[in-house]
């Protein structure tokens, strides 16, 4: 065995109120190859045959005949009886156990059988964050954890790769957070640094660059705006007139009014044509700021999927935000057609005849909207099985790394263009530039009229 390096739990010293959300099953993959599984006779039938490689406890959480893996989801349960919940999203355990039911019944990892511990948290004090990740990497000692910490918690999602060693599928990790890491960390959603240099690329071959062009950001994207988005738009010969990092908090109203005011002043006096804002606080605030105190100039979002949202905060009517453009990638119901997404239902509704899924757009009064923790669950199940897989039977963390770099284009439930290779730990391809529509649901949307892209 491998042994881990010593774990240190750090003390949280205060509560925070409730955060939830997020957007995104699992398809077919063939049984182990009879050249790998130790449980299959080599094929005697050819000239040349291939010993099979025997299975062995190869790294901590791995064994001959299991994987033991950790899975986090919200305790949906719990936020409803607090009042901070009002929809009925399933029981986690009936979807887990039926995914991986089914990949156990396909044959596992190469014959190894996936041992799933499954770890149902409030998402409001980091303090159970830290002892859920001391008991899945301590205590029961999984080789990978799927999933991810919502809300407060959402700074313990490092604890797994760095203080336990633990590989990671799901979560936003920082750059910080990847430099500290000792293990592997992979996520199924799209970067910050690969999504605003890809927004920027799309917002400018569409020609909206033009005129004098301020970058606005908020304090805690400051590295990202710096190093990332600045560079891009010189690279791509765009000149920035003006450039500000906002100071206020989010929740201090008056303070954003005032900082806001003199802002577009400023733009005012210095020609400003185009606002481009970077983050995604930036993108919601700014947009409605910007709106609602009069600014007339083009507003343009560098922040991935930053359209969708910036209709929720009441500050202006949505119909007032008409015309802002940002970037956005499949839509529910793209995502939804997919066979790998119907792969998932399928799994879930023969284990489970009285469940039927539909799409969480679907649901209404009393029903159950098993949609989206069956997604949720489907989507870094099937990437660690694609990447285990292809890591081979001596399943380390080099060779998990190995598998996922050699991956390419893939398959995954709910995301349309997908692939991991060398250096790329985020599997979301797909965007398109999409244009804020206050007719798309209760508070407006960004809409899909612009082509899904592949985007490097």
């Amino acid at each position: 065995m491998v042994p881990r390096k010593v774990f240190v739990v750090p003390v949280v010293l205060a509560l925070m109120a409730a955060a939830c959300g997020d957007d995104s099953g699992a398809e077919s993959v063939s049984p182990p190859d009879a050249t790998t599984s130790s449980t299959t006779e080599p094929d005697t039938t050819s000239s040349t045959t291939t010993e099979p490689v025997p299975l062995t406890a190869s790294w901590p959480g791995v064994t001959a005949e299991t994987i033991k893996i950790g899975i986090l989801d919200v305790d949906y349960e719990q936020l409803s009886d607090l009042g901070l919940f009002e929809s009925d999203n399933g029981d986690a355990r009936v979807v887990i156990d039926a995914l991986t039911a089914d990949l156990n019944a396909r044959g596992g990892i190469h014959g190894r059988l996936i041992e799933p511990h499954i770890e149902i948290y409030l998402p409001i004090s980091p303090v159970e964050a830290d002892a859920t990740c001391l008991r899945l990497t301590e205590d029961i000692d999984v080789f990978a954890v799927l999933g991810a910490f919502v809300g407060p918690p959402e700074s313990s999602d490092g604890c797994f790769t760095e203080q336990g060693n633990t590989v990671k599928i799901g979560g936003t990790p920082s750059p910080e957070d990847l430099e500290r890491a000792s293990a592997p960390w992979y996520v199924t959603g799209f970067r910050d640094d690969r999504s605003q240099p890809a927004t920027i690329g799309l917002l400018d071959q569409a020609g909206l660059f033009e005129g004098s062009l301020a970058v606005v950001w908020a304090a805690e994207d400051e590295d990202q705006a710096e190093n990332v988005v600045l560079p891009e738009l010189a690279r791509l010969g765009h000149d920035v007139s003006v450039t500000a990092t906002m100071i206020s908090a989010v929740g201090d109203r008056l303070a954003l009014d005032a900082e806001w005011a003199t802002l577009i002043e400023r733009f005012r006096s210095d020609g400003i044509d185009t606002t481009l804002l970077v983050g995604s606080s930036v993108a919601i605030n700014g947009s409605n700021q910007l709106t609602r105190q009069g600014w007339d100039g083009q507003i343009l979002l560098a922040s991935y999927a930053g359209i969708n949202t910036i209709g929720g905060t009441q500050e202006v009517p949505p119909e007032e935000l008409e015309g802002i453009i940002g970037t956005k990638g499949a839509t529910s119901e793209e995502a939804w057609a997919l066979d790998a997404t119907q792969d998932c239902v399928d799994v879930l509704e023969a284990a489970n005849p009285d469940i039927t899924v539909k799409p969480a757009a679907e649901v209404v009064g009393d029903e159950i909207d098993w949609a989206t923790p069956l997604i949720t669950h489907c989507v870094t199940l099937r990437l660690f099985e694609l990447i285990a897989t292809a890591a081979g039977p001596n399943l380390t963390h080099d060779s998990f790394v190995a598998g996922a770099e050699s991956l390419g284009e893939i398959e995954l439930p709910n995301i349309p263009l997908a692939s991991l290779g060398p250096g790329k730990i985020d599997a979301t391809d797909g965007m398109r530039l999409s244009t804020f529509d206050s007719t798309i649901g209760e508070q407006g949307s960004g809409d899909a009229s612009g082509d899904l892209v592949r985007v490097p």
